[in-house]
């Protein structure tokens, strides 16, 4: 059965840096480079891992360290040398602004999945992160990813008092404690409408004192050379699928938005839209079908809970349109996951149907 569109894909660059986290923890690593040769690809040396192995290894590196806040840790904990060529490459940058385009340019290199956007407005800067939806270990992952962006705030020349405030969506968990140390006191805010980071914006065009301009091109032109050997760039509606794909369901931005965050003019991305015979509405409703299929797999999940992530006003609503999609409820989808063995695998993919990319549910 064809994968969920699009599929992120982590490389196993993150297996080095997990690992080195353990090391400095006194624990042993070994247990996780068994993952190392089950992604390597046997046409190129770039291996990837899915989203699933990705949770397994953090969870994995969890309970190995015995560390609940283990997430927080790693990135605030890194050495420069961990995340490779894209971390050499944004330590030399010039300055913070230049480090976080190197982010979003080369941010493939080692995870291909998220955004992150810079807004800026009177004295403060705010970096907001996105990324895909349902996965088991999105704290750990957002927790990965904000200690992350502290520790470069940090290395660009911050102090912990131009971090003003710092946005999670998940609840406050039982080692809150581990969050002041990594981002201070009084700054972190739980059950917020979105993942990011408010800091002054001063510090965007500070010059790096240890900016070295012949490193910067030699590591740039490295980069360039390794995203070459990637696969193909995903064409614009695969790039708007993943982008939406990175969105709680329930505020999906809208044409003029999703234009502005994808760097192209709302005319020109429906018009690409319209050569592969869709509307952004049509992407809008796969994503949202996916998103309800990935949210039935988990047993946890309420239906109604699920009708409020997904943005419908309540339980009924949301049955309608999954029976206007699939020809089933949500409760019969549910039962017939149960029912079959190949029911872990069911999820909706983009199918095509006359001219159009129609979205049906598989399984």
């Amino acid at each position: 059965m064809p994968p969920m569109q699009p599929e992120p894909a982590f490389s196993n660059v993150l297996i080095d840096v997990l690992s080195r986290a353990l090391e400095r923890k006194g624990v042993d690593p070994s247990p996780l480079y068994l993952e190392r040769e089950q992604s390597r690809s046997s046409s190129t040396q770039i291996s990837w891992l899915s989203l699933a192995q990705i949770e397994a290894l953090f969870a994995r590196a969890i309970q190995l360290s015995g560390d609940t806040a283990f997430g927080l840790q790693v990135a605030a904990d890194a050495t420069e040398s961990s995340f490779g060529l894209l971390a050499h490459l944004i330590m030399h940058a010039p300055t913070l602004r230049a480090a976080l385009q190197v982010c979003s340019r080369f941010n493939s290199l080692v995870i291909d999945d998220g955004y992150m956007f810079l807004s800026e407005r009177g004295t403060t800067a705010r970096l907001r992160c996105e990324f895909s939806r349902g996965a088991a270990f999105s704290t750990t992952y957002a927790e990965f990813a904000l200690s992350g962006l502290m520790r470069m705030l940090l290395e660009f020349g911050a102090a912990r008092t131009q971090v003003s405030a710092v946005y999670f969506e998940h609840v406050r968990p039982a080692h809150y404690a581990a969050y002041a140390r990594v981002f201070g006191e009084r700054v972190v805010h739980f059950e917020h409408s979105f993942t990011g980071i408010d800091f002054a914006r001063e510090i965007l065009d500070r010059p790096r004192m240890l900016h070295h301009a012949e490193l910067y091109q030699l590591f740039e032109a490295q980069a360039v050379r390794s995203l070459e050997l990637l696969p193909q760039p995903r064409s614009l509606l695969d790039q708007l699928e993943k982008y939406l794909a990175a969105h709680p369901m329930a505020r999906i931005p809208d044409l003029m938005q999703a234009a502005r965050d994808l760097n192209t003019s709302t005319r020109s991305l429906r018009r690409q839209l319209a050569r592969e015979g869709v509307s952004y509405r049509d992407v809008m409703q796969g994503a949202r079908q996916r998103g309800a299929v990935r949210l039935l797999h988990d047993p946890k999940r309420t239906l109604q809970e699920i009708a409020n992530e997904l943005g419908f006003a309540d339980a009924s609503s949301f049955n309608r349109a999954f029976k206007r999609w699939t020809g089933r409820t949500p409760g019969q989808y549910r039962a017939g996951m149960a029912a079959s063995s190949c029911g872990a695998d069911a999820v909706i993919t983009p199918t095509p149907m006359s001219r159009a990319r129609k979205w049906t549910a598989e399984g």
